[in-house]
C-alpha cells in the first residue's frame, strides 16, 4: 500500500510517500520501502505517528476485478469509471463486473458495465446491461440515450428515435442539462419541440 507520511513537525512538515510491504503486530513493526533503498523495519508506533500527521493517506492498488473489503458504493464505482477514463477498458470491465457481484442492483453499475462492453465490441452484452440499468432506474436517461446510440449504431432507427425521444423527457423531468440528450436526439435524425 502507498502511504504518505509527515516525517516533519506539524508546524514544517516533511511529506514523504513509502509503500507499507507488511507488518508484525508480535514484533510491533512494519516494513516500508522508501525510494530505491531495500527495505526497511520501523517501529509501528511511529509509523502510526507520521502517518496519522498526514491524515492516514494511503492508496492501495488491487488487482483487476478485486474490489476493496470497504468503501461506499459510489467511491468504488468512480474508481472504476477512473480507470476506464485512463484507457484501462478491460480491467475496468473486470472490476464493472465484480462490483455487480457485490452490487447486483446498481443502475449505475449495469450503466457503466454496458457501455464499457458496447465500445469494446461486445455489443450484445452491452446493450443487455444498458437494458438491465433502464429497468432498475426507469427514470433515468442515461441509459435510454445509450440505448438510442447503440440502435442508431445498429441502423434501427425507429428504435433509437424512440430511446432518443424517451431520454430527452427523463432528463426533463429530472431537471438535467438537455443538451447532450438533444444532441443523440438530433444524431439518430430525430426533432424535439422545446416547451418556452
Amino acid at each position: 500500500m502507498l502511504v504518505l507520511e509527515n516525517r516533519g513537525l506539524s508546524f514544517s512538515p516533511l511529506y514523504h510517500y513509502s509503500v507499507l510491504a507488511g507488518y508484525d503486530l508480535l514484533d510491533e513493526t512494519v516494513t516500508l520501502y522508501q525510494g530505491d533503498q531495500e527495505p526497511a523495519k520501523e517501529a509501528l508506533d511511529t509509523f502510526s505517528r507520521t502517518w496519522a500527521r498526514s491524515g492516514s493517506q494511503g492508496l492501495l492498488a488491487l488487482p483487476p476485478g478485486e474490489l476493496p473489503a470497504e468503501g461506499g458504493e459510489g467511491d468504488i464505482l468512480t474508481s472504476i469509471i477512473e480507470l476506464e477514463g485512463a484507457g484501462q477498458r478491460e480491467e475496468a470491465i473486470a472490476g464493472f463486473r465484480a462490483f455487480l457481484v457485490r452490487y447486483p442492483k446498481s443502475w449505475r453499475g449495469h450503466f457503466s458495465l454496458g457501455g464499457a462492453l458496447y465500445l469494446s465490441g461486445n455489443t450484445a452484452d452491452g446493450i443487455k446491461h444498458l437494458e438491465t440499468a433502464t429497468k432498475l432506474a426507469p427514470d433515468r436517461p442515461e441509459p435510454l440515450n445509450n440505448l438510442a446510440l447503440a440502435a442508431y449504431g445498429e441502423g434501427r432507427q425507429d428504435k433509437a428515435l424512440r430511446y432518443a425521444d424517451e431520454a430527452v423527457l427523463k432528463a426533463r423531468e429530472q431537471g438535467l442539462d438537455l443538451a447532450p440528450y438533444l444532441g443523440t436526439l438530433k444524431e439518430v435524425g430525430g426533432a424535439f419541440e422545446v416547451e418556452h
